[in-house]
């Protein structure tokens, strides 16, 4: 990425924390941050199983953004 987001640079390393620490930066509830980050990694998942993806690469690209999904909505039950 070319810019960090609560305190990270690489993409595939973001936690929920690091949305927290974000909104902190910013001046944003942590809670309301979480929420959101929560309610678009769901539908992102949801629009993503809906979508007839035929090409091999979209395929690739789309099982990658399910798995960073996924990371994200299980950092986030982590930190309850």
């Amino acid at each position: 990425m070319a810019m960090k987001l609560g305190g990270e640079y690489v993409a595939s390393r973001i936690s929920i924390k690091h949305f927290e620490t974000f909104a902190e930066e910013i001046s944003l509830s942590k809670e309301g941050i979480k929420k959101r980050v929560i309610e678009l990694t769901e539908s992102t998942v949801r629009a993503l199983e809906q979508m007839n993806i035929r090409n091999t690469v979209e395929k690739e690209i789309a099982e990658l953004i399910k798995k960073r999904c996924t990371y994200l909505l299980t950092s986030s039950a982590m930190a309850k």
